[in-house]
């Protein structure tokens, strides 16, 4: 049997907004937008969109905590400007401390050499 929504009206809802419904288990839930990893003295902010088009700014820890929803793009941005601003010595301490907590995780793999 089908359920239909109930209708709200202003007197039984204090926000009203829209909604739709979309498929889950999509592979990248989480679109990179832009970043300023290694651009400033203030931990850096990495903006995300999610499905609902909705844009939402993450700490690099916070990012990275969220990184299996995260765009192969986007993730891949995200790793190389840690990778790059922390040989630098350029991030900020926390953004340093998240990267160093799972950096084993992103290895560097070489694609030219002898035995190719």
């Amino acid at each position: 049997m089908y359920n239909a929504p109930r209708t709200l009206s202003a007197s039984t809802a204090e926000i009203i907004g829209y909604s739709e419904w979309r498929p889950t288990g999509c592979a990248s839930p989480l679109v990179w937008r832009g970043d300023d990893i290694g651009l400033g003295d203030k931990p850096a902010i990495i903006h995300l969109v999610d499905n609902s088009g909705c844009l939402r700014s993450h700490t690099v820890a916070e990012t990275l905590a969220l990184r299996g929803s995260v765009d192969a793009y986007g993730l891949g941005r995200v790793v190389s400007a840690l990778r790059l601003f922390a040989g630098t010595g350029e991030l900020h301490p926390d953004d340093l401390a998240a990267w160093r907590e799972v950096e084993d995780e992103f290895p560097v793999i070489e694609l030219c050499g002898r035995d190719l």
